[in-house]
């Protein structure tokens, strides 16, 4: 568009010079007995039109130029938007990934309740409750077995080094767990990453009907 209105203008110039020239070609030689401010009349008269000519040509090119650029600052505008929306799904898409990479990390544990037993020594009478920790998520260090009570502070602990996939670890809480209480076991543990995490436990005693005996109920919550 550039080179159109610029040969545009060059070949109106010269049609308009011809056409000068035929109508007052003759009078050019009278220039010279003229005097100065009625020659810069003549130029003024014979110029002005070309002078607004290139002025209009220019305020076209002008026009154009502001047009094309602003399409360009448009379709500029367009990318980034998409730029960003795609920015954006990547981020959520990565923030899912690694979500998953958490959750394969992850260990499942399962509590088991064993049996209770009962034996003597010399404080007299004891019950033993037995659990059994299973892992059936990844494998995990450092696990750490609270057994809570009515207060916050743990009344045992219980310590593993390792569980790894699908295996298990028993241990037996002494003198603890009776039939009047409900308890919470929270295991702690350390995942392949270094990241900690929790799992909880409710253990509540249920009585069994006529005997007097009693087994322990358990739920895994969410927390």
């Amino acid at each position: 568009m550039r080179r159109s209105l610029f040969w545009f203008g060059v070949v109106l110039t010269f049609v308009y010079a011809a056409f000068m020239y035929w109508a007052v070609g003759e009078k050019i030689s009278a220039l010279k007995a003229m005097e100065l401010n009625a020659v810069g009349d003549f130029m003024a008269g014979v110029f002005s039109p070309l002078a607004f000519l290139w002025l209009v040509l220019g305020f076209v090119q002008q026009g154009f130029e502001l047009r094309i650029s602003s399409d360009a600052l448009i379709l500029q505008a367009k990318e980034l938007k998409a730029s960003v929306v795609q920015q954006t799904e990547l981020a959520v898409a990565t923030k899912q990934s690694l979500k998953y990479q958490g959750l394969l990390l992850e260990p499942v544990f399962h509590l088991k309740f064993g049996g209770i037993s009962e034996d003597f020594d010399e404080s007299g009478r004891r019950e033993t409750c037995s659990f059994t920790l299973s892992n059936v998520g990844a494998t995990c260090e450092q696990i750490v077995v609270y057994v809570i009570g009515g207060s916050s502070m743990p009344s045992a602990m219980f310590n593993f080094a390792v569980i790894e996939k699908n295996s298990a670890s028993s241990f037996n809480v002494v003198d603890i767990i009776s039939e009047e209480d409900k308890w919470e076991f929270r295991v702690s543990y350390m995942k392949s990453d270094g990241q900690y995490g929790y799992q909880y436990f409710d253990v509540v005693p249920v009585a069994s009907s006529g005997d007097g005996d009693w087994y322990v109920s358990i739920q895994k919550m969410i927390k």
